[in-house]
């Protein structure tokens, strides 16, 4: 099943961001990090909230684009790793993305307990981080108890490794308190 890499209610802010043509962008981990923390930074002018995702496969080849849809949609689950994740899986015609081979996810924010869950069930490897958990709650988000242990279980169990302050850390930071002093809705 073909999807959009940028849907077309999207392109006027989404398509400016890539790192290439849209019909095969590709970046380096820090550019796809970078392309993260771009849209988590854009999503706010449109209405969503400060998170952005990319899922890629090893080798930076670009699957899904994700954005914090939570407001706009009035979907409590759309956060910008889910949203990424179902455009993955629908755009490989699959729920297991483990069988597209080893993907990475990359998050402009730690994920919170909700985004974990479906990193767990999704079949990514690998999920790179930039802001913490702390940086998000200091914004006024509540992430739920998402910490070292359930990362080491979760490598454990299902092959998922975690590497947080991963990238531009500080810039994905300080996209969240920019949109907390802007008096963005915590939801």
């Amino acid at each position: 099943m073909a999807v959009d890499l940028v849907p077309a209610e999207h392109a006027s802010w989404l398509a400016p961001l890539l790192p290439g043509p849209p019909e095969r962008p590709a970046a380096s981990p820090e550019g796809l990090m970078e392309l993260a923390i771009a849209i988590s930074a854009a999503n706010p002018r449109r209405g969503g909230g400060p998170f952005g995702a990319v899922v890629a496969d090893a080798g930076g080849r670009i699957l899904a684009l994700g954005w914090n849809d939570v407001v706009p949609s009035c979907d409590s689950t759309a956060h910008a790793e889910i949203v990424a994740l179902r455009r993955a899986q629908r755009a490989l015609g699959t729920h297991d993305l483990a069988a597209a081979g080893r993907l990475v996810l990359y998050a402009s924010c730690a994920p919170c307990i909700q985004c974990f869950g479906a990193l767990w069930w999704s079949g990514v490897k690998v999920v790179r981080s930039a802001a913490t958990r702390a940086d998000a709650e200091a914004a006024g988000f509540r992430e739920g108890p998402v910490g070292p242990e359930l990362w080491a279980a979760a490598e454990r169990e299902r092959g998922l490794r975690h590497e947080p302050g991963f990238g531009a850390a500080a810039r994905a930071a300080a996209v969240l308190a920019a949109w907390r002093r802007a008096g963005g809705e915590v939801y």
